[in-house]
């Protein structure tokens, strides 16, 4: 007599229709390209079967690649290295920065499945192949983004606020050549015409670019510190987006349009060269961010960078 093999799944789950299929696996299974659409903020499925003659034989990314797995033992405190495939009863669980599930076969015939988390941009298609050594069949998971992250609070250690200043960059450098007059030259210079504060959010982490991956298209806008003439750190009010890389930030009002005259001399040829010093200050700080749609939170330190120009001076030499 045929067997029949029953899929139970929660909403918003697609049910799937059941084929045949006489050989020593299970008699009725998954027509092909069958997919359970799995909620991202926690979704979860559970595959019944009929028949126990089955194990995980590989569990795929969308391009077929294997998905490693912590794969644990039902009933036993042992873990074996991380794999995509599992025999007998097993809790296989995958994650990365950005997507988290839990396949257990608790039972002979029963495999759940749970969502953690699936940070990607776009729905993401995770493949199941089950099967022995006669026959080979598959659950398409096709698992819906999660919500954003987004920023609880930004902790700043300014105990362990770290400054330094004397860092020169040579910003226009230009030769004059008034040896063929009797009178002097004089020229105006803007130190600060092509020069800004950068800043950039450091973070403790190999996957840092990642991280601020996260929160999608609404990008947090957070405080950092600032610093006073005295080289001390204050809060006062400035915010940035977060995000990944260095950032350029318009210097205070006025710095643009501050000039310095040049003369030069006559019957004399000079190279002028414009240095601007800069002043850079760093301090640690500790983020926490948090899923509402998942229920989940994240820590993760790092160092807050400042570069900005504090003064400059004018070098004159003769060209020889």
């Amino acid at each position: 007599m045929k067997g029949r093999m029953a899929l139970l799944a929660l909403p918003p789950l697609l049910a799937l229709a059941a084929g045949c299929n006489d050989d020593v696996f299970i008699d009725e299974f998954l027509e092909e390209n069958q997919v359970l659409a799995l909620d991202g903020n926690g979704g979860t499925a559970a595959v019944h079967f009929k028949s126990g003659n089955w194990d995980i034989l590989n569990i795929a990314g969308p391009a077929g690649n294997s998905l490693p797995c912590q794969v644990t033992g039902i009933g036993t405190d042992s873990e074996e290295d991380y794999a995509s495939s599992a025999k007998g009863l097993a809790r296989m669980h995958h994650q990365t920065s950005f997507l988290d599930f839990t396949v257990e076969r608790a039972s002979r015939n029963r495999l759940d499945i749970s969502i953690g988390e699936n940070m990607h941009e776009e729905p993401y298609n995770v493949i199941i192949y089950v099967g022995n050594d006669y026959e080979t069949q598959s659950v398409s998971l096709m698992v819906q983004p999660s919500s954003r992250y987004s920023v609880d609070e930004i902790v700043y250690d300014l105990k362990n606020f770290d400054y330094l200043e004397g860092m020169t960059e040579v910003v226009e450098s230009f030769t004059v050549d008034n040896t063929s007059s009797n009178e002097p030259v004089s020229l105006y210079v803007y130190p600060y015409k092509n020069v800004s504060r950068t800043v950039e959010f450091k973070l403790y982490d190999d996957d840092t670019d990642k991280f601020f991956l996260l929160f999608g298209q609404d990008i947090p806008q957070l405080q950092i510190p600032d610093c006073d003439e005295e080289g001390k750190p204050y809060m006062g009010g400035s915010r940035i987006p977060f995000v990944f890389g260095q950032q350029s930030l318009p210097l205070d009002s006025g710095l643009k349009e501050e000039m310095k005259k040049v003369t030069v001399k006559p019957h004399a040829k000079q190279i002028i060269e414009v240095n601007v010093v800069y002043e850079r200050y760093e301090a640690p700080y500790e983020i926490v961010i948090s899923n509402h749609g998942t229920g989940r939170t994240r820590r993760q330190s790092g160092e807050f960078r400042c570069s900005r120009p504090s003064w400059y001076y004018v070098m004159k030499r003769n060209e020889d």
